[in-house]
């Protein structure tokens, strides 16, 4: 009796050939993480290296029509969504000069499509500014009389 192959899945084949193009670790840590003969996973790199030109070749008909129908189903949004990274890029430039404690004031809470955490990434401002509520501020001339003058 033999040993019957194991078959891998194509996503499985692709990931493993892509982390070993990549080059961070060697061919055999790889293999042994994955339990595959470093051979296999060689062959595999040299596979994945070979094919990639395919992946950025013209679509075929098939995925021409797919892409077609993805087109098609998103409609509106694809238009709205490039104005509104145009937008963006426009108040950008405007918002260069801008402080904190401005950029803070013209979130709305209560916006009827962006959430606060998505106009803190418009405005360039970090979220955790947004909620931070600062002290007054002391100055030390006032904190310095206060301690002089108190006994």
């Amino acid at each position: 009796m033999s040993k019957q192959r194991r078959a891998f899945s194509v996503e499985f084949t692709a990931k493993v050939g892509l982390e070993a193009l990549k080059g961070i670790e060697p061919i055999h840590v790889i293999a042994q993480r994955h339990e595959v003969h470093p051979v296999q996973v060689s062959q595999w790199k040299k596979e994945v290296s070979e094919r990639l030109p395919e992946v950025f070749a013209k679509p075929s008909a098939q995925v021409r029509d797919e892409i077609e129908r993805n087109r098609k189903e998103r409609k509106g949004t694809v238009c709205a969504d490039r104005a509104a990274a145009d937008g963006a890029r426009v108040a950008q430039k405007k918002l260069a000069h801008l402080e904190s404690k401005e950029r803070r004031s013209m979130i709305e809470t209560e916006h009827p499509k962006l959430s606060v955490a998505r106009q803190c990434e418009l405005l360039e401002l970090p979220r955790s500014t947004y909620y931070h509520h600062p002290n007054h501020e002391v100055s030390m001339t006032s904190w310095w009389n206060t301690f002089l003058t108190d006994p």
